[in-house]
């Protein structure tokens, strides 16, 4: 009796080393596109090591605070592809928080989405104003940026971590192409391919707006904030928009002083 108790805890666990645990959607719950991933939307879901798919995640730190191209079901694991690949939540380490700002504050900027690269700037006043348009007597000199040349100075880059129209909807490009079924076996079948998949639906996702955008929401530490309103002092807020890479620098306004 006792060698076969033996035998079957050691055939249990021989099973259960053949499992990996990736981090699936909760029951319950369903990941809609554009929205950040909370931790409480997730779960872990065993899978043997025979059938692992490319692409999944073990961690769930790494899908915090990210978003899908497209809706992922409950107990569906989420793979590497179906991200956005951008966070859009405020980082709490660095001292963040989101703030939102009418685009025409800045410039018109028809061509902006979540998730690109912005460089704030300030467009200098005039030399001979020496009052804000308010009245307010501007200082010979910035204390938090360096004035560089009498036009305009770059004061930081961040993500526009979202865009929205006049009634507070959020604005993306037109949708992605829905995945066929050939586009998912590719992408599970082929690693390298994933990566294509990805860049596929990333081309398409720069297409044209689906609304006029109105508000701009960025991700801002305490400086940054603090850079902004200074710069009000000496002109107009400016924007450039690019197209995001792999790592953001949002602390460059900080390295200015």
């Amino acid at each position: 009796m006792g060698g076969y108790v033996g035998y079957k805890a050691l055939q249990k666990q021989i099973v259960e080393s053949n499992f990996v645990k990736v981090v699936a959607v909760k029951k319950g719950h369903i990941l809609e596109p554009y929205t950040p991933i909370l931790d409480s939307d997730l779960t872990y879901l065993p899978v043997s090591k025979d059938y692992m798919i490319p692409g999944v995640f073990t961690d769930p730190s790494k899908l915090i605070g990210k978003q899908t191209y497209q809706r992922v079901g409950e107990l569906s694991p989420i793979l590497d592809w179906q991200l956005t690949d951008n966070k859009f939540l405020p980082n709490s380490v660095n001292g963040e928080l989101q703030y939102e700002f009418p685009i025409s504050d800045f410039a018109p900027l028809t061509v902006i989405r979540k998730g690109d690269v912005i460089g704030v700037w300030v467009k200098y006043h005039e030399p001979e104003n020496e009052l804000t348009p308010e009245g307010i007597e501007i200082p010979k000199e910035p204390t938090l940026f360096k004035k560089t040349n009498p036009a305009a100075d770059l004061l930081f880059t961040t993500m526009a971590a979202g865009i929205k129209d006049g009634e507070g909807s959020e604005i993306f490009s037109l949708k992605p192409p829905k995945l066929s079924a050939q586009v998912v076996e590719q992408a599970i079948e082929v690693v390298d391919s994933g990566s294509d998949t990805q860049d596929r639906l990333a081309a398409s996702f720069r297409g044209k707006p689906t609304k006029t955008p109105a508000k701009l929401i960025m991700n801002l530490n305490e400086k940054q904030v603090k850079i902004l309103e200074e710069a009000k002092q000496y002109g107009d807020w400016l924007v450039g928009v690019g197209i995001a890479p792999a790592t953001v620098k949002k602390e460059e306004g900080s390295e200015k002083k």
